[in-house]
């Protein structure tokens, strides 16, 4: 049983080609967001180009975002992120998603769906702002009080 984060993209990016984990840095939301991901047994980049994407690899700039695109595009995107994600996958894994509705509206309830434990810690939370600043208490958190699952999962199950 593994511990899995996906992560969404942000529209802010650094130009030119580079690690995913550090593409979207210009951001001060996924700032906050990677070293929490980095606590995962394993964390992924959801990017509305790119799909399911392991923070390792390379990839360039580009502005496509899910907010544009219809209700058909984005279950064809989530069907896509989902062939991808579920061979990563083993039964009793535990999936922390850190995006917006638009970016789970398809994937949550599937991954519910196949009878895996979803926690989404900022669920109900909106603005970005706000989102970025709990992430950030919760990273302070963690770093003070050291980071486990079990805790974790009784904060994000406050909704931090």
């Amino acid at each position: 049983m593994a511990n899995i984060c996906l992560v969404s993209c942000t529209s802010k990016k650094q130009l030119g080609k580079h690690k995913a984990c550090d593409l979207y840095m210009k951001s001060r939301w996924f700032e906050k967001a990677r070293p929490l991901a980095e606590y995962y047994d394993k964390w992924f980049i959801i990017s509305a180009e790119h799909y399911l994407v392991d923070p390792e690899e390379e990839i360039g700039f580009y502005k496509k975002t899910l907010k544009e695109m219809k209700k058909p595009e984005r279950i064809q995107w989530a069907e896509k992120v989902l062939s991808s994600l579920l061979p990563c996958l083993t039964k009793g894994d535990t999936i922390t998603i850190y995006a917006g509705n638009t970016y789970r509206e398809f994937i949550e309830p599937k991954l519910k769906e196949i009878r895996f434990q979803v926690t989404v810690p900022l669920k109900g939370i909106s603005g970005l702002e706000i989102q970025r600043k709990k992430l950030e208490e919760a990273l302070e958190w963690c770093q003070k009080h050291g980071f486990t699952f079990d805790l974790w999962k009784k904060i994000a199950d406050s909704r931090i």
